[in-house]
């Protein structure tokens, strides 16, 4: 195991943990022993920051301070599809919708960032926070719930692809 651990995802049925290391390395470990179980060696070129099963729990997602967005089989940990996110900075975070055809990813640039599943076609970038965005999530679905270094709280509308709420002041 890694030094350190810079995310976790607990799949859908609550069987494993998914554990993006710094090293671009994806640790499968059981929930019953806690043991690891399998992995993903080099998933990525740096740090692994985001990673999240989908919904039904045959696809794993991550990111990384590399400007990837990967997809892979839960199952067997292969490489179903990636792309590299247009940025110039680290990807933070990943999040799948509730029907697993929609997955967004926040960067360091201060763009949240929308594709379609499973071709990983661009659907939108959301542009407004001032600063880093560090973790956005689907919040219904049709709205994206974001915030970052600006402490912002910002709700994303997705089919008028257009910012709706700030909140601030925490």
């Amino acid at each position: 195991m890694p030094a350190k651990i810079m995310s976790l995802a607990l799949s859908p049925d609550k069987t494993k943990l998914a554990a993006g290391g710094e090293k671009g390395n994806i640790y499968f470990i059981s929930t019953d022993s806690f043991e690891i179980t399998s992995l993903i060696k080099d998933a990525h070129a740096d740090w692994v920051t985001g990673v999240t099963f989908s919904p039904d729990g045959r696809y794993l997602s991550s990111v990384s301070w590399d400007f990837k967005l990967n997809i892979f089989t839960a199952s067997d940990g292969k490489l179903f599809k990636s792309t590299l996110v247009n940025t110039d900075k680290a990807l933070n975070s990943v999040d799948w919708n509730s029907s697993g055809n929609m997955i967004c990813c926040s960067s360091s640039n201060s763009n949240v960032y929308v594709y379609n599943f499973p071709d990983l076609s661009p659907y939108t970038v959301f542009q407004g926070h001032k600063g880093q965005v560090y973790q956005a999530q689907f919040f219904s679905t049709d709205s994206i719930i974001s915030t970052g270094a600006d402490a912002r709280v910002n709700v994303w509308s997705l089919p008028q692809k257009q910012l709706m709420k700030i909140f601030t002041g925490f």
